[in-house]
């Protein structure tokens, strides 16, 4: 089905905006709001730490909900969550900040792989490695793409790009999930 695609091309385009905020997210807060090296690291450990919680919470949720509605969420929740990462300038927030969004995520990457794998009678093992090389090529063009872009203006550009494919990505959630939906 056409919506395996949308999510093949959401699982790439989500992270690889997600690497884009995570490589350079630390660089940025020691350059724009003088955080040090180490509570700029920090930051990335606050990101993950939010996953993992966001991901329990996730899968208690899922026992009742329905894949397509909580994977709409989690796109929308995370690609709002990282406005806050370059628009507030205070790094009190940024431990925070950087929580959530993880938090807020909710496993997408999971949850993405999930969607698709609902979208056939019965999923093969082909279609799960499709799906994860496409996650994968984005994790493996995403250090390259952000350094030329990094090189070419600023970190915090690098960050704006990672909001903007989340935007898209929720887009391509939207796309697959009407797909899925005419489905079922």
């Amino acid at each position: 089905p056409i919506g395996i695609y949308f999510c093949m091309l959401a699982l790439l385009i989500y992270l690889t905006g997600q690497n884009f905020i995570l490589i350079w997210l630390p660089n940025y807060a020691q350059q724009a709001i003088s955080m040090s090296a180490s509570d700029a690291g920090g930051l990335i450990s606050n990101f993950w730490a939010g996953m993992l919680g966001g991901q329990l919470i996730a899968a208690a949720i899922l026992i009742k909900a329905d894949t397509r509605t909580m994977t709409l969420l989690a796109a929308i929740l995370a690609a709002f969550s990282t406005i806050p990462l370059w628009s507030i300038n205070n790094s009190n927030y940024m431990p925070y900040l950087t929580f959530c969004w993880g938090f807020v995520t909710l496993g997408l990457l999971k949850l993405i792989l999930s969607l698709a794998t609902e979208m056939v009678e019965v999923p093969s093992p082909r279609l799960v490695s499709v799906l994860l090389m496409a996650a994968t090529t984005g994790t493996a063009i995403s250090p390259s793409l952000s350094s030329m872009l990094v090189a070419a203006t600023a970190p915090s550009i690098a960050l704006k790009v990672g909001t903007g494919c989340f935007l898209l990505v929720i887009l391509l959630v939207v796309f697959a999930y009407r797909t899925a939906s005419q489905k079922h």
